[in-house]
């Protein structure tokens, strides 16, 4: 794991780290294309809150299909907005790993269910489980 002792000897914030993860591990860039206007403001919506953000929700306030929404988002953004919503997630469990709180209370705060559900999540993300994540990075 290069990239946690070079993100903490550059001073790098929680999120840029977790980022520079994701971009290592799967080989792509995470690369913004034009969209219309209410796909920028639900992807802040999403990133603002991930935990309340819902997908159908934004669709239909957007006046916009579901799967058209999902569609749009993936080819704006390049990722699917649950895969986004996600990441959104485990950024926050990551700061507030960071900050020395612990897991469960990290969990909660970050929008999951339970620390299972968490630890399933970033697994998923990063490969490691929450435990390896918090000895990596304190």
């Amino acid at each position: 794991m290069n990239l946690i002792g070079t993100a903490l000897r550059n001073g790098g914030t929680c999120e840029d780290f977790f980022w520079d993860i994701l971009a290592h591990e799967q080989d792509s860039d995470y690369v913004g294309r034009l969209g219309p206007g209410w796909l920028h403001r639900a992807r802040e919506r999403i990133a603002d809150d991930p935990a309340e953000a819902d997908i159908s929700d934004m669709a239909a306030q957007a006046g916009v299909h579901r799967v058209h929404f999902s569609r749009s988002f993936q080819r704006a953004f390049g990722i699917a907005p649950s895969l986004y919503r996600q990441r959104c997630m485990a950024a926050r469990v990551l700061s507030n790993v960071l900050a020395g709180n612990p897991l469960a209370d990290a969990a909660s705060a970050a929008g999951f269910a339970d620390q299972s559900h968490m630890t399933r999540t970033l697994r998923k993300q990063t490969g490691l489980n929450p435990h390896r994540l918090r000895t990596l990075l304190l």
